[in-house]
């Protein structure tokens, strides 16, 4: 691998907690923005005389998507709000953690230009979409259904522009085992989103700065997803 990056300003340190609440709060601000900027343009391209069935399929595919993903993050800071903070009432999981320093994510990763390789093993300890669940809460634990195919398939996207798909496989530690050589461009941010084949639900999704991980390029421990799953 050959990058180089342009440094930035480090941010003010601050507590592991305050810093895990401000990071899914940012992510999920994120989506939110995505999203409703996808359903304006589904809404612009429902109002055109000769409608153009491709583009509206697209638009629509990014609405799920992204809400689908919201609703996953959102998952995620709620329990980790639950975990951290058990004495606070669960919609305070909806704003954004006080701290006297300001978050990390408050300021932009640094870029990287050259090539990343990628090898993406597998996942495992995923969620499952629950079909006879509520739409609100379609979301529960893989041991909990046995009904549902266990196949699974994960988008690699640089910069929120799709890079990868993996083949589909059955969920373990070697799922795919597949590489990738991904050219950087000024690039910051490499995400990992992991759906299942029946309905093609997201599940799980990771976030992953290319400037952190360049500062461990051999990472073999696996990463934690979000909301719930470990992807080697």
């Amino acid at each position: 691998q050959n990058n180089s990056s342009h440094g930035e300003t480090s941010p003010v340190p601050v507590g592991p907690v305050d810093a895990r609440l401000a990071e899914l709060q940012h992510y999920i601000k994120r989506e939110s923005d995505a999203l409703l900027l996808a359903q304006d343009v589904v809404e612009q391209l429902e109002g055109i005389s000769e409608l153009d069935q491709k583009a509206l399929a697209e638009a629509q595919f990014r609405v799920q998507e992204s809400s689908q993903k919201r609703d996953l993050l959102q998952l995620s800071l709620e329990k980790s709000q639950t975990e951290n903070h058990p004495e606070l009432p669960r919609e305070s999981a909806e704003e954004p953690p006080k701290s006297s320093s300001p978050s990390s994510f408050s300021i932009r990763p640094a870029y990287l230009t050259g090539k990343l390789e990628v090898r993406l093993m597998g996942c495992e300890d995923l969620l499952k979409p629950a079909v006879d669940l509520k739409p609100e809460n379609p979301w529960t634990s893989s041991q909990d259904r046995s009904t549902i195919p266990a196949e699974i398939s994960a988008a690699l996207r640089l910069d929120g522009r799709v890079v990868g798909w993996t083949r589909w496989a059955a969920v373990g530690r070697l799922s795919w085992d597949q590489m990738f050589y991904i050219k950087l461009e000024r690039s910051r941010e490499l995400e990992v989103c992991i759906f299942w084949r029946d309905q093609r639900a997201m599940c799980a999704v990771k976030f992953l700065r290319l400037e952190e991980m360049m500062k461990n390029p051999n990472q073999s421990q696996g990463f934690r997803m979000e909301p719930q799953g470990l992807l080697y």
